[in-house]
């Protein structure tokens, strides 16, 4: 049998927002919109749940939003790369794109050279590094340390090497944040900030949700996953195995 549960990693874009052509919000925008999450999971192989409309905090933590991702809107994503002075794509020299993961890299700038009319190369992002040579944006994955959102905003808005757009507003709220007890309060301000980072200035791109599986003979009970990690083996217990047929 597999078990599974909502994981506490995301995959993500981030464009790298102090040089063109992403220091312009509405090219982050549109190739945000040419973005179909759900096809990327399929072609791509995630072993989650695409992100859809959801945030950087994964469906698995509080704090989790389902509604400030901008939605897969290709017309939407011409018509903004339009005003950025990018008709069809003419004017952008080859982007590249820096990925963790070569196939899902791949994947994804198909789906911007097709919507978008644009040069898309990929190159490898090497373990330990937050920007490949010359990268215009990066696909890549966090797994939280500990299961807070504040590990997740906080510490991917404050990469410095990522080169990825921080915002007053959100360093502001994520503070203030930071010194709350109460979950409530501390949600609203992470969902709100989410709206600056991700539905306003569209810095980041979230694509999918990891998520925990384990395979688990019928005969072996008391066995599960969660967010963090497998279930305890002490709960374990194993049932007589079946006798084989003859």
């Amino acid at each position: 049998m597999l078990e599974s549960a909502g994981g506490r990693a995301v995959w993500f874009v981030g464009f790298v927002s102090d040089r063109p052509p992403f220091d312009d919000v509405r090219v982050r925008q549109a190739f945000s919109h040419a973005t179909d999450r759900r096809s990327a999971r399929t072609a791509v192989g995630f072993p989650g749940e695409p992100a859809e409309r959801g945030g950087m905090i994964p469906p698995a933590m509080p704090a989790h939003s389902h509604r400030v991702g901008l939605s897969y809107d290709p017309e939407l994503a011409r018509r903004l790369l339009a005003e950025a002075g990018f008709p069809e794509g003419r004017g952008l020299p080859e982007l590249t794109l820096a990925a963790r993961v070569l196939r899902s890299g791949e994947s994804l700038a198909q789906q911007w050279r097709e919507t978008l009319g644009i040069g898309v190369r990929v190159v490898q992002l090497e373990a330990g590094h937050y920007q490949g040579e010359d990268a215009r944006a990066v696909l890549d994955g966090w797994i939280a340390d500990y299961p807070d959102p504040q590990n997740f905003l906080e510490a991917i808005h404050t990469i410095p090497a990522a080169h990825v757009l921080r915002d007053e507003r959100v360093e502001a709220l994520l503070e203030e944040a930071r010194a709350l007890r109460d979950r409530r309060a501390r949600n609203r301000l992470y969902e709100k900030a989410e709206q600056f980072w991700i539905t306003e200035q569209a810095a980041v791109l979230p694509l999918d949700y990891f998520r925990q599986y384990a395979l688990r003979r019928t005969w072996v009970e008391g066995y599960w996953v969660n967010a963090c990690l497998p279930g305890p083996l002490d709960e374990v217990s194993v049932r007589r195995r079946p006798a084989a047929r003859s």
